[in-house]
Formats: C-alpha cells, structure tokens, sequence
C-alpha cells in the first residue's frame, strides 16, 4: 500500500507550524515530523522557534545540542517512524531546511569519501581568506563554484573540500552520483509557503523580537556549559547571544545581527525554493490550508473511528 506523504516547506517565519496545526486539528491521524535541521535540538526551542504543542509531534526535540545530527540521522529516523506506524496512516512532513526536503524529493546520494587533509586544507582556507575573496579566486579556478554558497560555512568548505579531492563542486558531486530512496511506496506531494518578502521579513524581525522576550538568553546561558556539535553551532541566534553575554556587543546589535542573519537564511531558502520546486506554492497561509484539507480530506480511509 502506498503511503501518502505531504511535504510543506517554506522559509523561517512563513508560518509554516501554524498551518500544520490547523491541519493536525483537523486531521489528527496524521503523523507530522520535523523537517528543520535545528529544531531538533531540545535545549533550544525557543532560538529555534519550536511549535508549542511538538510532543505531539515527532523528531522535534530529539538529540542534544551536544550531539552530531545529519541529514542521515534524520532519515533514519523517518524511516523508523514509518516502520513503527501503519501503512495507511499519512505523514505531514514540514521544515525549512533545504538539505532534508532535497533528499526527501531526490533521495541519498553515494558520494565519494573527501580525505581529512582535504577537509582541514579547504577549512583552513577558508578561515583564514576573506570570503569574498576566496569565492571569487576559486570561481575563477572552477566555474563550478558560481553557485556555491559562499556565505553558508559550513557548505563553502565542503564544497572546496570536495575540488581539492575529485576537481568537482560537492554540488556537482551530489548530482552526478546515483540515488537511493528515502521512503520507498510513498507518493509525495509537495507545498511551498512563499509570502511576500517584506511580509516575511516583517515576521522574522518580529519573532526575533519575541523570543528574545521569551527567555532566549537563558536557553544560551543554560548551554554555555555545553561542548557544543558541529551541527548545533549552526543555529542562529546562539553565536549572537552569546557575543552579547560575553560583552563583545550592545544588546541592540545583538538583536539586529540575528534578524539580519535569519533574513539573509530565508533569502537563501527561498532561492531553493524558486529553483527548485514549481507547483503548489503559495503566497498565503490560507490559501495552502485550504489545499491541504482538499487534498487531506480526499482520503476518507485515513480516518479513525471514533
């Protein structure tokens, strides 16, 4: 039996969680998971803006911010979540982080190993450079580079790591190599939540605000204890929090650097997006729930007796 899958995706601050909780209202047989590289983190929901009711929900709050966590992991935990519930039952996937939705749609790439020489070289090179700099000598190497993103560190290294090993882009890798499934018998189907960019960035400086009022500084300070992953380093908010608690910014800047940091995320998120995917976006919240219980609501056999 073929399961049914429905992805949302959109970026931070489209309101994505609050459409799934209009749906999970509605339909609360379907098994909503996480799709959000760090809201996975339990330390943190509120910097990462974890929706209220998660325990309901699954893979949110599952590992510690002292705990590697991949694309692999996550797919092997959707994969274990689907062994452990009925076939029948759908899943309402939703998250943001375009690594996660990209392996859903195109499945695991079996890439070449990049060695740790190659990995400490292209990490040094590009601590030690100007970014800006660095980008535009090695597109001038390789015109591969041309669509890496500079500005993400942890994918500019990889992507260096991976020319200086096999003369390829990590990019150019990815889509040459074959590709093994994530879910097999799914059918998926995709949404996108694209608001109007002012709207959006309007949304993120507001919630930035919030939970700044909502104890984010604590969840910092009740980590700095912490040796903190690879992985977890990447949340937003945590670097600026604690340059502030460390007395190296204003509280102001503070503020201003993680609503500059998260639009410049969101940018990059909606570009995916527009290269990516052409059906079913959305510019409002309504319009997607309105689709959702259509297409939701056509399979009445999902429906538990009461």
């Amino acid at each position: 039996m073929m399961r049914n899958v429905f992805v949302i995706t959109g970026p931070t601050a489209s309101g994505k969680s609050g459409v799934v909780q209009q749906i999970y209202e509605e339909y609360p047989f379907v098994k909503v998971v996480n799709a959000d590289s760090k809201q996975v983190y339990r330390e943190l929901p509120i910097i990462t803006a974890q929706p209220e009711n998660r325990r309901d929900y699954s893979l949110y709050s599952c590992c510690s911010v002292a705990d590697e966590y991949s694309v692999m992991h996550w797919v092997e935990s959707v994969r274990q979540l689907c062994s452990n519930i009925e076939d029948r039952t759908p899943l309402l996937i939703v998250g943001g982080s375009c690594m996660y939705i990209h392996t859903l749609i195109k499945g695991i790439s079996n890439i070449p190993v990049v060695s740790d020489m190659s990995k400490k070289t292209a990490s040094d090179m590009v601590d030690e450079c100007d970014r800006k700099s660095l980008f535009q000598n090695m597109c001038a190497q390789y015109s591969g580079f041309c669509k890496v993103d500079y500005l993400n560190t942890y994918t500019f290294k990889k992507n260096i790591s991976a020319y200086l090993e096999y003369g390829q882009t990590y990019i150019e890798l990815i889509s040459k190599s074959p590709r093994n499934v994530v879910l097999e018998n799914a059918n998926l189907v995709l949404y996108a939540l694209l608001p109007d960019r002012s709207d959006l960035y309007q949304a993120i400086n507001q919630r930035t605000e919030a939970i700044i009022q909502d104890e984010a500084i604590s969840e910092v300070q009740n980590i700095q204890h912490l040796q903190l992953s690879r992985s977890a380093h990447g949340c937003i908010g945590l670097k600026e929090i604690t340059n502030y608690l460390n007395d190296r910014c204003s509280f102001s800047h503070m503020v201003n650097e993680i609503q500059q940091n998260t639009r410049n995320y969101a940018k990059r998120q909606m570009t995916w997006i527009r290269n990516n995917l052409n059906d079913n976006i959305f510019t409002k919240c309504s319009s997607l729930v309105e689709r959702l219980h259509r297409d939701i609501g056509k399979y009445d056999f999902f429906r538990i007796p009461e």
